[in-house]
C-alpha cells in the first residue's frame, strides 16, 4: 500500500517529522471539501488510521520514540521562533493537527507555509506547558506581558471565538483559543444530543484566522495534536481496543515510559465507548497527537 522507499527515507532522515508531514499532505489534500468537512475528516482519518498501522508495523515502537524525542524543538517552541524572525503574532490552538493543516491550505493555498513539529508526551495541555513555559496552566502562562525568547510578547485568552479581539497593526500578540479541543471534548450534551460538528467548530477557527492575519502575518500552532474518533470511536481505533486513558495507565509492549510516565502508543488505547461526549482523544504518543504543525499565514490572506 505504501512504498518502501518511504519507510526507508522516515528512517535514515535526520529528522523525519517534515517528510512525513510532506508526504500526508500531498495524498490527503485533495481528500479536503470546504463545504463538508464532517465527511472529508472521516475519510481523512481512515486514511491516517491505515498509514499509522503500516508506520506501526514496518518500524515498530522506534517510530514513537522518535514523535517523542526531547533533541527536536516543540511545536510552540518553533512557533515563538518563527513569529519572532517575521515579526508575526501567534495563534496557540488548543489541539491542532494535520488536519486543520490541510484545511487552511485549502483555504487560503498559497498564502499558507507549514514545518512539521512535535508535542511532548504526554500530549496533554498541562504537560506541553509546563515544559514550555515551566506553567502548567497554560492560560496563566502567556497571559500579559511575558518576556519569551528574548522578546515581550503580550498574551491574550479568547474567551469567544465568535468575538475576535480588533488587532489593527499591532504585534508582538499572542492569542490563545480553547478551540478546537473543548467543542471536540464536548460534542455531546449528556452524552446523548449531539451539539457540536466539525464543519462548525473548524469553519470557526477559520473564521478567526481570517480575522487575526488580514494585516499582521500570523502564526498557527498548537499544544498537542489528536486522534479523531467522531461519532464512531471504534471506527478509527486498532483492533483490539481498550477503553483507558492514554497516559497513566499500564500499556505493555504498546507504550512507553517518559519522565517516569506511561504512554500508551498508536491507536490501541482511548477512554472513549458508545456513550462517550468526546469526539476527539489524546495524551499518548501517535502519528496525530504528537506530530504538530507550525503555520504561516501570510499578510493579506483574507479571501
Amino acid at each position: 500500500m505504501y512504498a518502501d522507499t518511504l519507510l526507508a527515507r522516515l528512517i535514515h532522515v535526520q529528522d523525519p517529522a517534515q517528510p512525513l508531514a510532506e508526504y500526508l499532505v500531498n495524498r490527503l489534500e485533495p481528500m479536503v471539501r470546504l463545504e463538508n468537512l464532517n465527511s472529508s475528516y472521516e475519510k481523512i482519518e481512515d486514511e491516517l488510521l491505515s498509514f499509522e498501522k503500516w508506520l506501526h508495523e514496518a518500524w515498530g515502537t522506534g517510530f514513537y520514540q522518535d514523535l517523542s524525542d526531547e533533541d527536536y524543538d516543540y511545536a510552540l517552541n518553533l512557533a515563538l521562533k518563527t513569529a519572532a524572525d517575521i515579526d508575526a503574532n501567534i495563534l496557540l490552538c488548543d489541539g491542532l493537527s494535520l488536519r486543520e493543516l490541510l484545511v487552511l491550505k485549502k483555504k487560503f493555498g498559497i498564502n499558507v507555509s507549514y514545518y512539521a513539529a512535535r508535542a511532548p508526551a504526554p500530549t496533554t495541555t498541562q504537560n506541553v506547558s509546563k515544559q514550555v513555559f515551566g506553567n502548567p496552566n497554560l492560560k496563566e502562562a502567556i497571559t500579559g506581558d511575558k518576556l519569551i525568547e528574548s522578546k515581550v510578547w503580550k498574551g491574550e485568552v479568547i474567551e469567544e471565538i465568535t468575538k475576535p479581539p480588533r488587532i489593527g497593526s499591532q504585534r508582538g500578540l499572542i492569542f490563545f483559543t480553547q478551540y478546537p479541543d473543548t467543542p471536540f471534548h464536548g460534542a455531546r450534551s449528556h452524552r446523548t444530543t449531539q451539539v457540536q460538528d466539525v464543519s462548525n467548530v473548524i469553519s470557526q477557527i477559520l473564521s478567526l484566522i481570517e480575522n487575526l492575519s488580514q494585516n499582521i502575518p500570523l502564526v498557527v500552532t498548537g499544544d498537542h495534536g489528536y486522534i479523531y474518533l467522531g461519532s464512531n470511536p471504534q471506527r478509527f481505533l486498532w483492533i483490539p481496543s481498550r477503553r483507558e486513558e492514554r497516559c497513566g495507565g499500564e500499556y505493555g509492549e504498546n507504550g512507553l515510559k517518559i519522565d517516569g510516565i506511561n504512554v500508551a502508543v498508536g491507536r490501541y488505547h482511548a477512554n472513549v465507548g458508545p456513550n462517550s461526549n468526546t469526539f476527539i482523544a489524546h495524551g499518548g504518543v501517535s502519528l496525530t497527537e504528537s506530530l504538530v504543525p507550525v503555520i504561516t499565514i501570510e499578510k493579506g490572506v483574507k479571501s
